[in-house]
C-alpha cells in the first residue's frame, strides 16, 4: 500500500501546483520566473477583478432574475440576494466552509475518507478542466501568495457563484430556467478567472516541457495529465514517486487503486492499513515538506 499512497500523494500535489511540485520535490532549477518578467504587477490587477466577478456575477444575475420573474410574490430572503449586502455572501461562505474542513480533523480517518474523496472527485471531473490555466499559475513567485490559498478561494468563489446564483432564482420563482443560468453563469465564471489568471504563455511552455523531461517516458507529464481514481504505472515509475515525495505525506487522496503492469498488480484502497496510519493528512492540498524538500533529496 505505499507505493499506492506515494501516488496519490503525489498525483494530488502534482495537480494542484505543479510548479511547485517541479520546484521543491522534483528539485528542478528551471528559471520559471524569469519566462514572466513584467507579468507580477499586471497579476495584482488581475487577482483583484477576480474576486470582484466573485461579488458581481451572482448579484447582476440577481437583479436580473428579479426583473424577468413573473411571480407576484417573491421570498423575503429574494430582495437579500439582489441587494448589494450579497456581496457579503462570498466571506461569509468562505469561512464557513474553512470552518467545516478544519472540523473534519476530527474525525478519525475511515470517516474523513469519503468527505475527502468527494471534495478530489469535484475538483478532478468538473472544476480542473474549467480552470487549467489558473493551476498552472505560480502565485508564490509572482503575488507572493500561497498557491494552495489561491486555488482554494477560486475553486470556492465557483461555488458561491453557482449557489447564489440558484438561490436567487429560487426566490423568484425560476426554478427550472433558473437552475440552467446558474450553471451558465458558473462556466462563465471559470472562463473570466482563468482568463484573468493564466499565466504567460512563455511560463506555460517551460512548465509543460519540464514535466516531460524530468523523468523517463515523461512520467511527471503523465502523472500531470490524469484525472482518475485509477492509475497505470510500472514498478519502476511506482518506486522513483516514491523516492521523490516525502514519506510524511504519504496519503489516500485521489488515486484510489495503482495498476503495477509490468507485474499485473493491482493494489487498491483496501490494501491500506488505517490503523497503521493513524491520522494521515488527507485534505485537498499539495504535498510539500517543511523545507520544501523531499526525504530523498536531504539523504
Amino acid at each position: 500500500g505505499a507505493l499506492l499512497l506515494a501516488a496519490s500523494a503525489a498525483h494530488l500535489s502534482l495537480a494542484l501546483s505543479p510548479v511547485e511540485f517541479l520546484r521543491d520535490v522534483i528539485g528542478s532549477t528551471a528559471q520559471f520566473h524569469r519566462r514572466g518578467e513584467g507579468y507580477a504587477c499586471r497579476q495584482a490587477v488581475w487577482l483583484l477583478l477576480a474576486a470582484l466577478v466573485v461579488g458581481a456575477l451572482p448579484l447582476a444575475y440577481a437583479r436580473l432574475a428579479e426583473r424577468a420573474s413573473a411571480a407576484a410574490d417573491v421570498a423575503p430572503w429574494g430582495a437579500l440576494v439582489a441587494s448589494p449586502w450579497n456581496l457579503l455572501a462570498a466571506p461569509v461562505f468562505t469561512m464557513a466552509l474553512v470552518a467545516l474542513w478544519l472540523a473534519l480533523d476530527f474525525l478519525p480517518m475511515p470517516r474523513r475518507l469519503p468527505l475527502c474523496f468527494l471534495c478530489s472527485l469535484v475538483f478532478f471531473s468538473w472544476l480542473r478542466q474549467r480552470l487549467p490555466g489558473l493551476l498552472l499559475n505560480d502565485f508564490r513567485a509572482f503575488a507572493r501568495l500561497p498557491n494552495n490559498a489561491v486555488r482554494y478561494f477560486a475553486f470556492v468563489g465557483y461555488f458561491v457563484v453557482v449557489l447564489q446564483a440558484a438561490a436567487a432564482s429560487v426566490a423568484n420563482g425560476l426554478f427550472v430556467t433558473g437552475g440552467l443560468a446558474a450553471l451558465g453563469l458558473g462556466e462563465l465564471y471559470c472562463l473570466v478567472v482563468d482568463a484573468l489568471l493564466s499565466p504567460p504563455a512563455a511560463f506555460a511552455s517551460l512548465v509543460d516541457s519540464e514535466l516531460r523531461v524530468r523523468a523517463p517516458g515523461a512520467l511527471w507529464k503523465r502523472l500531470y495529465d490524469h484525472s482518475g481514481a485509477w492509475l497505470e504505472l510500472s514498478s519502476r515509475e511506482a518506486a522513483v514517486i516514491a523516492s521523490k515525495v516525502d514519506r510524511r505525506f504519504w496519503a489516500l487522496r485521489h488515486v484510489r487503486t495503482l495498476a503495477l503492469s509490468d507485474l499485473r498488480l493491482e493494489i487498491s484502497a483496501d490494501d491500506v492499513d488505517w490503523d497503521a496510519l493513524g491520522h494521515a493528512p488527507c485534505a485537498v492540498c499539495g504535498a510539500e515538506s517543511e523545507d520544501g524538500r523531499s526525504d530523498s533529496d536531504s539523504d
